[in-house]
C-alpha cells in the first residue's frame, strides 16, 4: 500500500476543504482587520480636525486680525504637513485669502472651522477655515496591509494543509483503504481472519470501534449465511418430503424450482432441471389455457400479475407425457423489492379424494335411503352424522344432535347402562349387538336392536364409531306378550297341580284349626296364636282360588250378560270408597252393543281389581276415575282411566307376569293384574295398559261381542294396542 497522500481520495477532499475553510477564515478576519484599520485611520483624522480646533485655531484668528501673512502661512503649512491633509485655506467673505496644499474633491474628507477674534470684549467673525484630508494614503496602507497578511495566512495554510494530508493519510485514511481491501478479498461462504489495523497499541479511536464493528459484521455474515444454507435445506427438504407439487415461477410464467413430488406429477425424472422451462411446457390445466392461445392471459397469470392469490379446487392437469389426474391448484404471489416477482404454486393430487368423495356421496344416498338408522360418532362419542331414519325415529334433528354427546338421546337409566356396555366394548375394539329402550321426543317408548362397531384408519386407529340399529318395538311387544301368553299356559297347568295336591289338606287343616279354636282349654294368647294360623290359612285358600281362577275357567258355563249394568254395579256398590278417597267418577257408555258371552261374577272381578288399582294409584286430592266404552268390528272396549301416579316405562313390561306387582310386598300377592289378564284372554279379548309416568294410566279391555266371530286379538276401533305402552 502507498503511503504517498495523493493517493488518497478522502485525504485530498479534506485538504481541500481545509484549504477552502482556511482562505474563507482568512479573508474574513483579515476583511474585519482592514475595517478596524480604516476605521482606526478615520478616527486619527477627526483628532487632528479636534486638535486644530484647540491648537492652530485661536493662532489663526489672531494672525488673521492682524494680517500678518507670514504667521498664517506659517501656520497653515504646519496644518498640512500633517499625514493625510492635504489642504489648508482661510476663506473671508467667501473669498480664499491665504491657502496651502492642493483641493481634492474625490476620496477625501473636508471640514470648515469658524474664525472668531475678540475685540474689546466683543467676538467678531472673521472668515473660516477649510481643512481637507486626502483618503487614499488610508486605501494604499489598507492595501498593503491586505497583501501582506493575505501572502503570510496562504503559506500557513498550505504549510498546515501539506502536514495535514500526511497526517490524514497515516492516521486515517490508510486504514480505510486496509478495510477497504480486506472487504474486497472477503468470500461470505468461508471465514476469514479478522482485520488488524496497522497502529500503536494505545487508548482506542473510532476507527477501532469501525474494524471492530466491521470484523463483527464479517462473522455475523458469515453465520448468516450458513444458517441460510442450513434453512434452504431444511426448506428444499420440506419441500421434497411433502405430498403437494410444489413449483415457483416468476412474472413471466417461467420455472425458478420445482420439488420432487412436482417432477413425479409431471413425468420428469428425478432431479431433472426444469428451471427456465415455462410452466405451460410442463402441465395443462383449466387455468392455463385460454381461447386464444395466450397464456399470460389466464386466470392464474392474472393474480400473478395482480400480485393477489389464486385458487382452484378441482382441475384436470395433464402434459404430453402423462395421462393427467385431477388437482387442486394455489399460488401466492412472491415479491422483491415491494413488488410481486412470481408465486409460488402448490398442487396437490385429489383423484382419490375425488373418488373417495363420490363413494361418501353413494354411502351418503345409501344411508340416507335406508330403513335402519344410522349414527356415527368421533372418538369421544360425539355425534358427527345421522341419516333420516334416525331423526324420524327419535323425534330430532342433526342441528340438534350434532357435536352432542350419544347419551343425549334418552336419559333413561337403563339406555345409559346400555350404552356403557357398548361404549366399553368398542374401545377395546369389539363390536356390541343388544337391545336399547329409549323415550324419543314425543314421549314414546321404543325398543332397538343395536350393533355398534369400531371404524379404523389405516393405521388401525380408532376414528370414529358406527351404530346400526332397527326398531322392533312391535316385535318386542309380541314377544314379550307371546311370553306372558307361554307363562300363563304353563302357570294354568301348575295351578290344576296346586289346587289339587293342596286345596285339600289345607281344607283339613283349616277344619282341626276352626274345631281347636271352639275349645275352652285354650288359653288367651293360644287363642290368638289360633286366630292368626286361621287367618293365614284362609289367606293361603284364597290364594289357590285366585290360581284356580287363573286359567281355571272354561267356555261351557259361560253365559250372556251386558257390560254396561256390570260397570255399573261396580260403581254403585264401591261409592263409599270413592268418597272416602274424594275421587270423582264418570262413566260414559258410548258403545251401542254391550252384550258378551262370559262369566259376569269374573268380568266383575276384573273390572273391581282394575278400578281399586286406579284408587290406589291416585295420591292426590282431586282424583278422578273416568270408564268410557266403545264398539265397532264385532268388539267392544273398555277403557278406565285415572290421573294417578303412573307405571314407569321399565315396569310396563312386567305388570301382567305372575307374582310381580308395583306394591309394597305387603299389600298384594302380585296376582291381580295376571289373573284379570287370565280371565280376560279365557274370554277371547285382551287386555293392555298405556300409562305416562306421572300424569295418567289407562287399561283396555277388549272383547268379542256376542255372535261376533271376530276375536278381540288387542283390536279396537281405535287401533290396534300392544299389550303394554307409555306415552
Amino acid at each position: 500500500m502507498s503511503f504517498f497522500p495523493l493517493n488518497s481520495t478522502i485525504a485530498r477532499d479534506l485538504v481541500r476543504w481545509f484549504i477552502i475553510v482556511s482562505t474563507l477564515v482568512a479573508l474574513l478576519s483579515t476583511g474585519v482587520q482592514l475595517y478596524l484599520d480604516y476605521r482606526h485611520d478615520l478616527e486619527i483624522i477627526d483628532s487632528y480636525f479636534a486638535s486644530i480646533d484647540d491648537s492652530y485655531l485661536p493662532s489663526i484668528a489672531k494672525s488673521t486680525w492682524v494680517m500678518d501673512d507670514h504667521q498664517i502661512n506659517t501656520l497653515l503649512e504646519g496644518i498640512t504637513n500633517r499625514e493625510d491633509i492635504v489642504y489648508a485655506a482661510i476663506v473671508i467673505d467667501d473669498s480664499i485669502y491665504w491657502q496651502s496644499g492642493e483641493q481634492h474633491l474625490q476620496k477625501s474628507i473636508t471640514h470648515t472651522f469658524p474664525i472668531r477674534y475678540v475685540y474689546q470684549n466683543q467676538p467678531e467673525e472673521i472668515g473660516t477655515l477649510t481643512v481637507t484630508a486626502n483618503l487614499e494614503g488610508v486605501y494604499q496602507r489598507l492595501v498593503r496591509r491586505f497583501t501582506i497578511v493575505l501572502f503570510s495566512n496562504g503559506i500557513k495554510t498550505f504549510i498546515v494543509a501539506g502536514l495535514a494530508l500526511v497526517i490524514v493519510q497515516l492516521i486515517v485514511t490508510r486504514h480505510l483503504q486496509a478495510m477497504a481491501s480486506h472487504v474486497r478479498r472477503l468470500t461470505i461462504n468461508t471465514p476469514q481472519p479478522p482485520l488488524i489495523l496497522q497502529k500503536p497499541e494505545i487508548k482506542k479511536n473510532e476507527l477501532d470501534e469501525v474494524n471492530d464493528a466491521l470484523n463483527l459484521l464479517l462473522k455475523r455474515s458469515y453465520s448468516a449465511f450458513n444458517a441460510i444454507q442450513t434453512h434452504e435445506q431444511k426448506l428444499r427438504l420440506f419441500l421434497n418430503s411433502t405430498e403437494e407439487a410444489v413449483v415457483g415461477v416468476d412474472r413471466s410464467g417461467r420455472v425458478t424450482f420445482a420439488n420432487k413430488v412436482f417432477l413425479r406429477l409431471t413425468g420428469q425424472s428425478e432431479g431433472q432441471n426444469v428451471s427456465e422451462q415455462h410452466l405451460s411446457e410442463l402441465i395443462l390445466c383449466d387455468c392455463l389455457i385460454t381461447e386464444n392461445g395466450n397464456h399470460l392471459d389466464t386466470p392464474l397469470y392474472d393474480a400473478i400479475h395482480a400480485g393477489r392469490a389464486y385458487s382452484c379446487d378441482d382441475t384436470f392437469v395433464t402434459n404430453d407425457i402423462t395421462p393427467g389426474f385431477y388437482a387442486s391448484i394455489r399460488s401466492y404471489p412472491t415479491y422483491s423489492n415491494s413488488e410481486c416477482s412470481g408465486a409460488v404454486i402448490f398442487i396437490t393430487d385429489i383423484t382419490d379424494k375425488r373418488k373417495m368423495k363420490r363413494e361418501m356421496e353413494l354411502l351418503r344416498k345409501a344411508l340416507g335411503h335406508s330403513h335402519a338408522s344410522v349414527v356415527i360418532t368421533d372418538r369421544d362419542f360425539r355425534i358427527v352424522y345421522v341419516n333420516p331414519i334416525f331423526e324420524k325415529g327419535t323425534g330430532r334433528s342433526f342441528a340438534e344432535l350434532e357435536n352432542q354427546k350419544v347419551d343425549i338421546i334418552s336419559n333413561e337409566p337403563e339406555f345409559a347402562r346400555a350404552c356403557q356396555e357398548a361404549i366399553a366394548n368398542n374401545l377395546s375394539g369389539k363390536s356390541w349387538q343388544g337391545r336399547m329402550k329409549y323415550t324419543n321426543k314425543n314421549k314414546n317408548l321404543r325398543t332397538i336392536e343395536v350393533v355398534a362397531s369400531p371404524v379404523y384408519d389405516d393405521h388401525d386407529e380408532i376414528i370414529n364409531f358406527i351404530a346400526v340399529s332397527h326398531d322392533v318395538t312391535i316385535e318386542a311387544a309380541v314377544q314379550e306378550q307371546l311370553m306372558i301368553a307361554q307363562k300363563h299356559k304353563a302357570l294354568s297347568r301348575l295351578s290344576a297341580s296346586i289346587a289339587h295336591e293342596f286345596g285339600n289338606p289345607l281344607l283339613g287343616i283349616l277344619s282341626l284349626l276352626k274345631d281347636f279354636a271352639t275349645r275352652n282349654s285354650l288359653g288367651k294368647n293360644d287363642k290368638e296364636l289360633m286366630d292368626i294360623a286361621i287367618s293365614e290359612c284362609q289367606r293361603l285358600q284364597s290364594l289357590i282360588s285366585d290360581i284356580e281362577t287363573f286359567y281355571g275357567s272354561g267356555i261351557d258355563d259361560m253365559q250372556g250378560c251386558d257390560l254396561h249394568q256390570i260397570i255399573e254395579k261396580v260403581l254403585f256398590f264401591h261409592k263409599r270408597t270413592f268418597l272416602e278417597h274424594s275421587i270423582q267418577t264418570s262413566f260414559n257408555p258410548r258403545a251401542s252393543e254391550a252384550e258378551v258371552m262370559g262369566h259376569p261374577d269374573q268380568l266383575a272381578q276384573v273390572i273391581l281389581h282394575l278400578v281399586i288399582n286406579a284408587v290406589n294409584a291416585i295420591d292426590k286430592d282431586q282424583g278422578q276415575i273416568s270408564i268410557s266404552t266403545q264398539s265397532g268390528d264385532g268388539t267392544i272396549a273398555i277403557r278406565i282411566t285415572d290421573n294417578g301416579k303412573g307405571i314407569s316405562q321399565w315396569a310396563l313390561p312386567h305388570i301382567f307376569e305372575p307374582f310381580y306387582s308395583t306394591k309394597e310386598q305387603i299389600e298384594g300377592t302380585g296376582l291381580g293384574l295376571p289373573v284379570s289378564y287370565g280371565i280376560i284372554t279365557s274370554h277371547g279379548g285382551d287386555l293392555t295398559c298405556q300409562s305416562e309416568l306421572g300424569k295418567r294410566t289407562t287399561f283396555t279391555i277388549s272383547l268379542p261381542l256376542m255372535g261376533s266371530s271376530h276375536p278381540a286379538s288387542g283390536s279396537s276401533s281405535q287401533g290396534s294396542p300392544t299389550p303394554v305402552s307409555a306415552t
